[in-house]
């Protein structure tokens, strides 16, 4: 044992000894072991008596090269990225080799010819242990050298690993919980593998504990500020005129913040609610307001009967039925309308609950920014002079319109050589004398004139005439 003690720097403490130094690097430490223990057997001279027997026992003991204990990085909690090229996590190895010796590191880095990776899911195997999910998502898990960039995978460049990479690129396993905690267990040998196989001795490891989850839906569905008042969010149409009775429709993306980019991939479907206790003029929400796609290129407007995705949340607009009938609002109009979000799929893939779950839900008024705003003169009034027996023209340095924020607008055709303004929320304007016997006006503005080839033009106007010497007062 003496010259063991002297190569190896064995040191017997009681019935343990320990092997604390190298001999040299390339060699792995093996040598006898002598156990000397006495065993009774029966006296085959005298068979009632038992005798004790000394036993000599050689057992070649062969060390592992291990250099270090395992470390236990800090867990990562990733939600899942709405963008594939961005859905990704990783965790500095710093820690790892923080945990080495000068020496320990030295000879690690001299060592090391492989990483063997393997992914469990803690305790749900049937007798409670972890389960082995390395197949279905072990390829994810990356190395990369200290720049971030450059990927190690070869044998010689194990030495230069710095990070963990997990690029989980929206590939997440559908069948894997987000519920559950998760690792990565890396073992670091000292010898290449074979075919696949690991060979050679584990010099040390790393775990990195992790969860996965997705974004919760509010998260996508961000209330935009100074649309949702005390939980209601006031949508003010944005709607062309039309031949028919203007529908009052609001675009879903402009009552929340960025829902475009945070939902990605995602899709959800739509719906009114259709509860009876919620019934407003004795109609349900699903009576008052429909979904559809907004008219673009050479596609019409259309009910929109697919889910929300992509590809078409520009053009989802809510659509109040029936809500405008001569100029006068009905039915939903600035009434708190209830939309249910189902079926929401984040990235497409993973479900927020069953198909019959209310994912999200929110309060919608609709309202027309005109109609709730109002018209009024300039300066208050409108002054006829005398001389204007046959006519006066009043235009727009007359009166303007306001809009339920103080947008102004024209309420005279501003378009050249068109009975048409541009805002497009005007499908007409026709004016009533409040007082025939004072002064009449035509029921129509004119239209505004042709542009001339510096494209300035006369705008509309409508032609007031007094019947009786007075200050016209144009009220609303």
């Amino acid at each position: 044992m003496n010259s063991t003690n002297k190569n190896w720097g064995v040191k017997i403490e009681g019935n343990t000894f320990k092997v604390t130094e190298y001999y040299d690097k390339a060699t792995i430490p093996a040598f006898p072991v002598y156990f000397y223990y006495e065993v009774l057997k029966q006296d085959p001279v005298n068979t009632s008596k038992t005798i004790a027997e000394s036993v000599k026992k050689i057992v070649y003991v062969r060390l592992e090269r291990s250099i270090s204990d395992g470390v236990v990085l800090d867990t990562k909690n990733h939600i899942i990225n709405a963008v594939a090229t961005n859905d990704n996590f990783s965790a500095a190895m710093k820690p790892f080799f923080d945990s080495m010796s000068a020496e320990e590191l030295t000879n690690w880095k001299e060592f090391v010819k492989n990483a063997d990776v393997k992914v469990y899911q803690v305790g749900t195997n049937a007798d409670g242990s972890d389960k082995d999910i390395t197949a279905q998502i072990g390829s994810m898990v990356k190395f990369y050298e200290s720049n971030g960039t450059t990927e190690v995978t070869s044998a010689d460049k194990y030495s230069k690993i710095a990070t963990i990479k997990v690029d989980l690129n929206n590939n997440w396993p559908t069948d894997l919980a987000f519920d559950k905690n998760y690792y990565i267990e890396v073992k670091f040998y000292d010898a290449a593998a074979v075919n696949g196989e690991v060979k050679g001795d584990v010099l040390n490891s790393v775990k990195l504990p992790f969860t996965v989850n997705i974004p919760s839906i509010n998260d996508i569905f961000v209330q935009q500020t100074g649309v949702f008042v005390n939980g209601v969010a006031n949508a003010y149409m944005d709607a062309t005129a039309g031949n028919a009775d203007l529908a009052l429709n609001y675009a879903l993306k402009s009552a929340f913040n960025s829902l475009k980019a945070k939902m990605g991939t995602s899709t959800f479907q739509l719906a009114m609610d259709d509860k009876d206790a919620n019934k407003i003029g004795g109609k349900k929400h699903s009576a008052l307001a429909k979904f559809v796609l907004a008219a673009t290129g050479d596609q019409q407007e259309s009910d929109l009967i697919t889910e929300v995705s992509s590809t078409n949340i520009d053009r989802v607009n809510i659509q109040l039925i029936d809500a405008v009938k001569n100029g006068t609002p009905q039915n939903g109009y600035k009434q708190e309308l209830i939309v249910n979000v189902k079926n929401a799929k984040f990235v497409g893939k993973y479900a927020y609950g069953t198909s019959d779950d209310v994912d999200y839900t929110f309060k919608i008024k609709i309202m027309s920014p005109l109609y709730e705003g109002v018209v009024k003169a300039v300066g208050g009034k409108v002054e006829v002079p005398a001389t204007s027996a046959s006519g006066y023209e009043v235009n727009d340095s007359h009166v303007k319109g306001y809009t339920y924020n103080d947008q102004v607008y024209s309420i005279f055709c501003d378009v050249a050589g068109k009975y048409d303004w541009t805002r497009k929320e005007l499908k007409d304007v026709e004016f009533t004398s409040l007082d025939e016997n004072i002064f009449t006006c035509e029921a129509k503005g004119k239209t505004a004139g042709a542009a001339d080839n510096k494209g300035n033009f006369k705008a509309g106007y409508v032609v007031v005439t007094r019947r009786i010497w007075q200050k016209l007062h144009l009220l609303r």
